[in-house]
C-alpha cells in the first residue's frame, strides 16, 4: 500500500477466527492470536490511504471479542468510510506518537 491508495471492501461480515490461524494441524492452536489487523502504511495529508465500503451493501468487521480490530498507531493519514465495527473493545486503536 502507498499514499493515495483506496481499498474497497465488499458487502459482508468479516470475522477473523483467532483460534484457527493456520491450515497446519500440527501447529499448536491452544493460544489464540489477538485478531487485530495492523496497518503500517503511511498516506499523506494530500493523499491519504482510504479503506471504504464498496457500495454494494453493509460492511461489518466483527472482532469476536478481541481488544482492537485495527491498530493504526504505526500508520499516518489512513481513514475508514462506511464500515461498521463491532464486538471489540476498540474499533481503531490509535494515538501513539513516533511508534
Amino acid at each position: 500500500m502507498r499514499a493515495g491508495d483506496t481499498i474497497l471492501v465488499h458487502a459482508g461480515v468479516y470475522k477473523y477466527n483467532r483460534y484457527e490461524y493456520t491450515n497446519d494441524a500440527t501447529v499448536n492452536r491452544t493460544t489464540p492470536l489477538d485478531g487485530t489487523y495492523f496497518l503500517t502504511a503511511d498516506g499523506t495529508p494530500e493523499m491519504p490511504i482510504a479503506i471504504k465500503a464498496a457500495g454494494d451493501g453493509e460492511v461489518i468487521f466483527d472482532g469476536a471479542g478481541n481488544y482492537a480490530l485495527f491498530d493504526v498507531r504505526a500508520a499516518d493519514y489512513n481513514y475508514f468510510e462506511g464500515i461498521t465495527f463491532r464486538n471489540a473493545e476498540y474499533g481503531i486503536l490509535a494515538g501513539t506518537q513516533f511508534l
